[in-house]
């Protein structure tokens, strides 16, 4: 991959992670878990189908993290230092 394409990446995840933490205070509304989990599914989706993402990802962490809110934005924070270290 370009640097264009790994800081691509690298923003996407930034962007979920960031927005996963807006929505994850105290307390969700419904509509915060509605849109937590379009997050959720649209992070993991991305790396599930691309297979150098899934090995970097899996290097620290675990894929299934990217489904537990509770753990989203520890395994999202990894993933952009394994990204920043690999190739940035």
């Amino acid at each position: 991959m370009t640097t264009e394409q790994w800081q691509e990446v690298y923003d996407n995840f930034y962007y979920y992670k960031h927005q996963i933490d807006k929505l994850c205070d105290d307390y969700y509304l419904p509509s915060d878990k509605i849109k937590a989990k379009g997050f959720m599914d649209e992070a993991y989706n991305k790396i599930k189908y691309n297979s150098v993402l899934l090995e970097l990802f899996n290097k620290k962490g675990n894929i299934n993290d990217l489904k537990d809110i509770s753990q989203f934005s520890y395994a999202v924070s990894i993933f952009l230092n394994e990204i920043k270290t690999f190739n940035l």
